[in-house]
């Protein structure tokens, strides 16, 4: 079965009065795909939307639970996990109970480090599947012997000093290949930014200046030693960011195909009133715009951060995730029970929002800041 998701994948849902934000992350190579966390009373996860994008049949999925600021000197910590029973087939989805992160317990812990905003994230680290198989997101091991070698301590010790030495010298020399390019480029306070295509993930900020600023970061997913980095840079020549002026229009086009096996990361400056239209795949940050804005992710987490005292025309939609907004609006499940729906009420903002996802969750924000990644 095709992969729905490429590279990270990140879903959230806020929790506003104790300033905790709810979020699952879903690693490119992992066999579900966790989203539209829902919270009760006494839990940030309450229950989740768990499809099985694998071909095997997963019997059991372990969770872990992890709270970060998004400061550099506050390290990520676990603080809860459980092992819960699932039986999916490939391809079916369920929601399901969890019962993770109790939020009188994670208040006060927010309160104990005197921060105001945390990051609660819910993983998957490992899946259990019908055959007896498993899987989890560790790291490749070295090739051990077909047979046993017998060895006496001498020839032990020789042999761990070298292999130490060559290990550290392999992991000093490998490194992720990575290209970046910035570019300005004249565009009209009130102008159209168009995007459309495949990225990894994409910000689009306001700022006070004129013109467009495009910074497009092309990173390889594993790491090289010198001699073989010149054919990964070659592999990063296939990913392609055009841009185009028709008019008081600016349109990016990103490609993005999976045999490049690297990250499109993209953040854009645009003037504050510009007015946004995205279709495309990845996840999508947009901080400050006051234009109306459409957007479609189709697997992506779209959220957005809005100044408190504007008022807001919302028509937005997820059909595999969850809808959360910090604004007044009605918000409604699908038929299936997976997806949502929301608008606020009455539709009489200045600024219009059309916002749609397929896989993934839609968070609106006021005056919010996500975490340094």
């Amino acid at each position: 079965m095709p992969r729905i998701l490429f590279a990270l994948c990140f879903t959230a849902a806020l929790a506003h009065a104790e300033h905790l934000v709810f979020t699952t992350v879903t690693t490119g190579n992992c066999p579900v795909w966790i989203s539209g966390p829902e919270r009760s009373k006494d839990f940030g996860f309450q229950s989740l939307a768990v499809l099985n994008d694998s071909e095997g049949s997963i019997e059991s999925l372990h969770l872990k639970v992890t709270l970060s600021t998004g400061r550099q000197d506050q390290l990520e910590e676990t603080v809860d996990s459980g092992h819960i029973y699932v039986a999916l087939e490939p391809g079916e989805q369920k929601r399901l109970d969890v019962f993770l992160g109790r939020i009188e317990a994670l208040t006060q812990k927010l309160k104990s480090m005197k921060q105001e905003v945390a990051w609660v994230k819910i993983t998957v680290e490992s899946a259990e599947f019908k055959d007896g198989s498993r899987w989890d997101p560790a790291s490749p091991v070295l090739d051990l012997p077909l047979a046993p070698v017998i060895l006496n301590e001498r020839k032990i010790t020789a042999l761990g000093f070298c292999l130490s030495c060559l290990l550290l010298a392999e992991d000093s020399a490998l490194q992720q290949v990575k290209v970046s390019k910035t570019e300005r480029m004249d565009f009209p306070s009130s102008g159209l930014l168009s995007l459309t295509g495949e990225f990894t993930a994409v910000t689009i900020e306001a700022w006070d200046q004129p013109g467009a600023e495009i910074t497009n970061v092309k990173t390889t997913h594993q790491e090289f030693l010198p001699a073989n980095r010149e054919q990964a840079t070659g592999d990063l020549d296939l990913i392609h960011l055009a841009a185009d002026r028709h008019g008081d229009e600016l349109a990016l086009t990103s490609t993005l195909p999976k045999k490049a096996h690297a990250y499109l990361d993209v953040h854009i400056f645009v003037p504050r009133n510009a007015r946004l239209v995205v279709h495309g795949s990845g996840q999508l940050y947009i901080d400050g715009i006051s234009g109306d804005i459409q957007a479609y992710v189709a697997n992506g987490t779209m959220i957005l951060h809005l100044p408190e005292e504007g008022h807001y025309d919302i028509d937005a939609r997820c059909k595999w995730g969850t809808v959360n907004s910090d604004f007044p609006g009605e918000l409604r499940r699908t038929r299936w029970l997976i997806g949502h729906s929301f608008a606020d009420q009455p539709s009489s903002g200045p600024q219009k929002l059309h916002l749609r996802t397929g896989y993934g969750d839609i968070v609106i924000l006021k005056n919010a800041r996500r975490p340094a990644s």
